[in-house]
């Protein structure tokens, strides 16, 4: 029964349109197997929207990128709200949007791919981040910002689905309190965003209901 299950088909498509933000030393276009997936499950193309994000800038200018970017497409689709579905550095920016930037008026609901959610040991690639500076190290004073009112705010969904075998981010980090949490068996922290079973589970687990 259980197989069975994993091979239904997840739903056609998104609630509400999907922002993809990258973390680090990243583009929009690593998340070209996961747009090409929903469209040709019945997502309209132009309800995803996977732009370059300004990683090396300080978070809060992240932040502020993510919210634009937004903007852009709840004006493209004519949708009061949208998804954000963000990998690693990116969640940071997309927590920090949502929590201090006013995002939560916006976002329906938040996806997180093995996130940077509570910040990390110091990285190599901080030295040209200052997102990552600012998140560095766990429970970083950036960090503790955006969590002050809490992690989640009332009217958003939150999902933090982690890597099973995440080498970059410990699962303390990848972890979101007030999150449905998701594993990702197998999974690396780069290779979890190219997944089918990531998709599926974005979609059955995360938006879903």
């Amino acid at each position: 029964m259980a197989a069975d299950a994993d091979r239904q088909e997840p739903p056609a498509r998104p609630p509400n349109p999907i922002l993809m933000i990258h973390g680090a030393m990243g583009s929009g276009l690593l998340f070209s197997t996961f747009r090409d997936w929903l469209v040709e499950r019945g997502t309209p193309e132009e309800w995803i929207h996977a732009p370059d994000f300004p990683w090396t800038s300080c978070m809060d200018d992240f932040a502020q990128a993510v919210g634009r970017e937004a903007e852009r497409l709840r004006g493209r689709t004519g949708r009061d709200k949208v998804v954000l579905v963000c990998h690693s550095l990116g969640c940071g920016a997309v927590l920090s949007y949502v929590n201090l930037h006013g995002g939560a008026a916006h976002v329906s609901h938040v996806v997180t791919l093995g996130g940077d959610n509570y910040g990390a040991y110091p990285r190599l690639w901080g030295l040209v981040s200052c997102a990552t500076r600012d998140m560095t190290p766990f429970n970083s004073e950036y960090v503790q910002r955006v969590f002050r009112e809490g992690e989640t705010r009332p009217g958003v969904r939150y999902c933090a689905i982690q890597a099973g075998m995440d080498w970059v981010l410990p699962s303390r980090t990848t972890a979101l309190k007030g999150a449905k949490t998701v594993e990702i068996p197998w999974a690396g922290h780069i290779d979890i965003i190219h997944r089918e079973q990531t998709f599926r589970a974005v979609l059955r687990e995360c938006l879903a209901g």
